[in-house]
């Protein structure tokens, strides 16, 4: 398998499809769980959730209002950009 096929392959973002505030909690509640099982405090962002759509972005930002300990989670919107990859397969191509 060469590197180009798994690049792009590889998620850029989620799109979660997200319809209502509760379906975001729900989601944040998995996401913390499986990240934090010990339920440790954590004070500052250690983990970013990339979401593509705008919606799942609003939606999780406004269900991280009002619940506990998910001060871990940084929500970010667009697409990852890989620069240094995109770099490397331009050297390679003369």
């Amino acid at each position: 398998m060469d590197m180009e096929s798994v690049m792009s392959d590889y998620p850029r973002g989620l799109t979660l499809n997200l319809k209502s505030i509760d379906d975001a909690r729900e989601y944040l509640r998995g996401a913390k769980a499986r990240i934090n099982p010990s339920n440790a405090m954590i004070k500052k962002p250690v983990v970013s959730i990339r979401v593509l759509l705008q919606g799942d972005y609003e939606l999780l930002n406004e269900a991280m209002i009002g619940m506990h300990n998910m001060k871990m989670f940084k929500i970010v919107h667009g697409e990852k950009k890989y620069s240094s990859f995109e770099r490397w397969k331009e050297s390679l191509n003369g």
